[in-house]
């Protein structure tokens, strides 16, 4: 006699949302806990390398301002020259507009640049010694906030020659410039690992950063109509970009709704990259030993 049997299918562990939210956390939980263990080492490595950046430079500090000058030198010929046409209503004139978009978009640049080269520099010394991973992001991100703190002098010094009020609003200013700086990050520490395998991923960040700034307001503001409006709009970076601008000039933000949902977006980019990163590692390091 043939008796019936019921099968049932068992959901694979570890697929549950419940699941996938517990194996981020258990890859958060010590992935923090390293990056506070290697605070005094990630500051060794911060003032090695600012170091060894500026030494090496002819320049040095003066450096870094050249190629601002230059822009802000471009801008005032393009605004005169009118090859452009700008907004009557814009808020701000055109030079310091497009210095200040400029070294914004640097920093963002940058930060996605950052876990990149820094883990090519020293994937060979963490396979070989007990250095955590996470001393080189704080060291990176030490060095992104210092880069920006030089582009801040510029800044502050094109605001006083175009006489450019400063608001209480500026005060919020490092907010926004964190979460363009975290944004960039996330992006670039899923990038860091994939680079070590796929050595043209970094080769390609220049091209696809340079068609990617024709597509934020740095060289001209938001369009107000068509489709070039659309595609400005929904950039991620558009939002974090345009209010760090605003708050550290006129203090009006224009993409409130923009900048509340790229707060969001930005912890999980984050957050996904601490992940990806600190889940790939072991296989870096075999890599790095073969």
């Amino acid at each position: 006699m043939k008796t019936g049997t019921a099968t049932t299918t068992a959901r694979p562990a570890g697929l549950t949302i419940r699941g996938l939210v517990n194996r981020w956390l258990g890859l958060l939980r010590p992935m923090a806990y390293d990056m506070w263990r290697s605070r005094h080492l990630a500051r060794e490595i911060f003032a090695r390398d600012i170091a060894r950046e500026y030494r090496q430079s002819l320049l040095g500090v003066l450096l870094a301002f050249l190629p601002a000058l230059v822009i802000a030198a471009w801008a005032t010929m393009i605004e005169h020259a009118r090859i452009i046409t700008l907004p009557k209503d814009m808020a701000l004139p055109y030079a310091p507009f497009v210095l200040i978009s400029l070294m914004l978009w640097q920093t963002f640049v940058e930060s996605i640049q950052a876990p990149i080269m820094g883990l090519r520099a020293e994937l060979g010394t963490i396979a070989r010694s007990s250095v955590p991973s996470e001393a080189i992001i704080l060291a990176k991100f030490g060095e992104i906030l210092f880069g920006f703190g030089v582009k801040l002098i510029l800044i502050a010094f094109a605001m006083l020659w175009y006489q450019i009020p400063f608001t209480p609003w500026i005060l919020f200013a490092p907010v926004t410039l964190l979460l363009l700086v975290l944004f960039g990050m996330g992006i670039g520490l899923v990038l860091a690992p994939l680079n070590i395998f796929y050595r043209d991923v970094g080769a390609a960040i220049t091209p696809v950063t340079t068609f990617w700034l024709f597509l934020t307001p740095v060289i001209v503001p938001v369009p107000r109509e068509g489709w070039a409006a659309w595609i400005v709009r929904i950039n991620p970076v558009t939002p974090l970009l345009s209010a760090t601008r605003e708050l550290l000039t006129t203090g009006a933000i224009t993409m409130p709704i923009g900048l509340a949902i790229m707060v969001f977006v930005t912890m999980i980019v984050f957050v996904f990259g601490c992940v990806f990163f600190r889940s790939t590692l072991p296989l870096l390091l075999d890599q790095a030993n073969v």
